[in-house]
């Protein structure tokens, strides 16, 4: 039916009309309580959106940006805004943001950056808004007007969404809200991928998808969200926040309503296990998995190793985690380990791999040996290439960039024309990840960027370096963040090295170390694990004083050794 449609719209659209009475979401409250919506319900919110964005002025194509939190209010804002022909874009939840001034300031800069039209937010952050977004041509609409009053179930067919190569959805990189990039996501481009990876998850007609990333998260939007609703398969959705504080909750949820799949960040599943250990799961049997698909981080050995180990007990099986290897520019996945196999490790020779540039297979227990866990075979319809630093093609084995040729990548990052060239050439998305191809499996071994990924959040190394020069005692320029390899959280943790200006006391050190602590948390809301000062000279730079973050982590790391 997919490759019959033209938009996500009409097969969203067709699946309510054909079913409006089967549920479509069970949202799952923090008091336990279950919220079920029905197609038909969630389709009336839609339109009722749709009708008020577009008495509101709201044309085709115009950005629309959706601020409310984790709820059935968000998704049918998603729909509406796509059934008004306009472009979605999601938000970080007001309720995750503990400076609500510091908030409404981000997202006015998010218009200004963007050129939204309008945001859709909970009525006192409206109010908050309407002044500062008037000023930007844009206007704040309450999620209050977009609920359908009970009995009032409209299941006509929308007009004029878009299709095709029109833009469907925005996704933006996290960061500071000015480097943030806007993915630009066709109809078409999303209508390939739901296709493809519905085909490489296996889905069947009575699997249950259970969904915790947040929505403005491509993991937890495209696996979580528009797959199940496109396909018709029942989704179960549950806070984020939820699931941080209780993970068991999760996995109760899994049991209780036979879950099949369910994605999670390499992180979660160190803070399952760690959360879950010393509590009572007697009863636990996750027997019902069949997927669980990791990604949006780097992928540990040790981190699936020490889940599965624990979880076979409880039914989980050998064949259910799945990594896999995306990124939003391609919508989401663009390989995965395919449903029959297990994970495959690679033990390589770590001096060959970083010094040589291969990857030399080794024996598990021979020293220098490290163990790289394959990210599975590309999904159809995907093309994956090792290219050297003229973009010329390597051969198995060999370590590079890793390339993407795909039908489902992004046309082009919103307003960056010059980003969007730098990254594509000849139909080749060129990611700046590093890794290379073994029998066809793909491994990831690092990055030519210098992005940190913490908790599945992308952070712009240059956003901590500005904030820490702002601090007073920190030399301005010299400081650098980079994110290293944390096996005890399954992510990376943030560590900054700050050369302080000449004259600072040792005392003092302490005091400056928690202001830096404090306004990153407080500006980007995020946590460094590790602040080092080091004496003057020490930071490496270029001759014309560019930032060599790669060269400032190799002797960091040295120096721990």
């Amino acid at each position: 039916m997919l490759s019959s449609c033209k938009s996500i719209v009409e097969v969203f659209v067709k699946k309510t009309l054909e079913h409006p009475d089967r549920i479509a979401i069970t949202l799952i409250s923090d008091d336990d309580s279950e919220e079920k919506i029905s197609y038909g319900q969630l389709h009336s919110k839609a339109s009722s959106c749709a009708r008020i964005l577009q008495s509101n002025g709201i044309k085709k194509q115009d950005i629309v940006i959706i601020c409310l939190n984790h709820s059935p209010e968000l998704v049918a804002a998603f729909w509406g805004i796509l059934y008004a022909g306009a472009i979605p874009v999601i938000s970080h939840y007001p309720e995750q943001v503990p400076n609500r001034d510091k908030f409404k300031e981000q997202i006015c800069s998010f218009v200004k950056n963007s050129g939204a039209r309008g945001v859709i937010a909970l009525p006192e952050l409206k109010i908050g808004l309407g002044g500062s977004l008037r000023d930007l041509d844009c206007q704040a609409i309450s999620a209050m007007e977009i609920l359908t009053r009970p009995g009032n179930m409209d299941l006509s067919m929308p007009r004029d969404y878009a299709s095709r190569e029109q833009t469907a959805y925005i996704q933006y990189t996290s960061g500071s809200t000015g480097r943030q990039k806007g993915v630009r996501l066709s109809h078409r481009a999303i209508l390939n991928f739901i296709q493809s990876y519905t085909v490489a998850l296996d889905i069947r007609p009575k699997d249950v998808i259970v969904n915790w990333p947040p929505l403005y998260h491509d993991l937890g939007l495209f696996s979580g969200v528009v797959l199940p609703l496109t396909i018709g398969i029942p989704l179960v959705l549950m806070s984020p926040f939820k699931w941080v504080r209780n993970p068991k909750a999760l996995l109760e949820i899994v049991q209780k309503h036979g879950g099949t799949h369910c994605i999670f960040p390499n992180f979660g599943l160190n803070h399952t296990l760690r959360s879950v250990r010393n509590q009572d799961l007697k009863e636990l049997d996750l027997s019902t998995l069949r997927f669980v698909g990791l990604g949006g981080e780097p992928i540990l050995y040790d981190s699936i190793k020490d889940f599965f180990d624990f979880f076979k007990d409880f039914g989980l099986a050998a064949t259910a985690i799945k990594p896999g290897y995306g990124m939003a520019e391609n919508t989401l996945a663009a390989t995965v380990t395919r449903m029959e196999d297990e994970v495959s490790v690679d033990w390589v020779d770590v001096r060959s791999l970083y010094d040589k540039r291969k990857a030399v297979p080794v024996d598990s227990d021979k020293k220098g040996s490290l163990p790289l866990v394959s990210c599975g075979l590309p999904l159809d319809g995907v093309d994956v290439g090792i290219v050297d630093s003229s973009r010329s093609h390597l051969p198995e084995r060999s370590v590079g960039e890793i390339a993407i040729r795909t039908g489902f990548l992004f046309n082009g990052y919103h307003q960056n024309p010059e980003l969007t060239a730098n990254v594509m050439q000849d139909g080749w998305y060129y990611t700046g990840d590093i890794g290379y191809l073994a029998k066809g499996h793909l491994y990831v071994c690092g990055r030519k960027k210098d992005l940190i990924i913490k908790g599945g959040q992308n952070i712009h190394p240059e956003d901590l370096e500005t904030v820490a020069n702002s601090v007073s005692g920190i030399r301005p320029g010299r400081a650098v963040a980079f994110g290293t390899d944390d096996t005890s959280t399954g992510t990376e943790k943030i560590v900054m090295v700050c050369e302080l200006t000449s004259g600072t006391p040792k005392e003092e050190r302490g005091n400056i170390g928690r202001e830096l602590r404090r306004r990153i948390f407080h500006e980007l809301y995020v946590s460094v694990s590790r602040i080092r000062f080091v004496e003057s000279g020490w930071i490496v730079k270029t001759y014309n004083g560019r930032m060599v973050r790669s060269a400032n982590r190799m002797k960091y790391l040295k120096d721990q050794i």
